[in-house]
């Protein structure tokens, strides 16, 4: 038994082995912050929803027209057992959407339990993007009945994105007065 090593100096000698040629951790430089949101185009126009204001993103459902509302209404469809107004975004904008009605997605927005489906021309999905890459002034190019709802923009990968807050675009005076 003297020849033999016991077990526990086998750890033991293992696990000062393991520390001795341990490489340390890399040296993390400051940790950056990120804010994510959903990507989206309305009129060749790039803009931004926070992730929380957005429930889900859909093609453009079947759905029911409506008599006796504004044409941007476009009517109300059945997601999921629940009713939701489909909006046309451009047309409540008054600018031309740059896509085919097929190629276009909705963008359900829910506030108080109440859902609301904004066609959009593209969505270009989840962007996680720098903090610090937010710029707090409306750019020129946002149109003047969205200038209220955008209140700056993030530049990310040389592009734009106007920060939309969808909340209060849904339930603005203007956008709940439906009926034409």
């Amino acid at each position: 038994m003297s020849g033999q090593l016991h077990p526990y100096n086998i750890l033991s000698e293992m696990a000062q082995f393991g520390r001795d040629t341990a490489v340390g951790l890399p040296a993390q430089n400051e940790a950056q912050e990120y804010w994510s949101g959903i990507a989206f185009t309305i009129s060749g126009q790039r803009y931004i929803a926070p992730m929380g204001e957005v429930s889900e993103i859909l093609k453009v459902p079947h759905f029911t027209a409506l008599p006796g509302v504004k044409p941007w209404v476009i009517g109300v469809a059945n997601v999921r057992g629940r009713l939701v107004p489909i909006i046309d975004l451009a047309r409540y904008l008054g600018v031309d959407s740059k896509s085919l009605m097929r190629n276009r997605r909705v963008v359900v927005i829910e506030v108080n339990d109440m859902l609301n489906g904004i066609i959009v021309d593209s969505v270009e999905g989840l962007q996680n993007i720098r903090v610090e890459d937010y710029i707090e002034e409306t750019q020129a190019e946002v149109p003047r009945s969205l200038q209220e709802y955008v209140a700056g923009f993030y530049q990310h990968h040389r592009m734009n994105f106007n920060l939309l807050n969808m909340h209060g675009l849904v339930t603005s005076d203007s956008f709940m007065a439906v009926a034409s």
